[in-house]
């Protein structure tokens, strides 16, 4: 029960992580799971919204989607 990622994550704060506050990019997390990503112009990691935020899960989608650029790396150093 107490493994369970609605366990950890089910009470979680919203937030929102800045990776480049220059250029106002930013990925809001509820619940644990990615909620939005703003990136521009660049919808590239659209689809990484509604997974959990963590290390295993974005690593994998961006090995799955072949994304290799430094946000990719912020996104997986958060």
């Amino acid at each position: 029960k107490y493994a369970t990622k609605d366990w950890i994550y089910g009470q979680s704060p919203k937030c929102t992580f800045f990776l480049d506050e220059e250029r106002d990019y930013t990925v809001e997390i509820d619940g644990g799971k990615i909620e939005k990503i703003n990136m521009g112009d660049d919808n590239k990691f659209d689809s990484l919204i509604g997974i959990y935020f963590e290390y295993e899960e974005i690593k994998n989608k961006l090995d799955l989607l072949d994304i290799n650029d430094i946000y990719s790396k912020m996104l997986c150093d958060i």
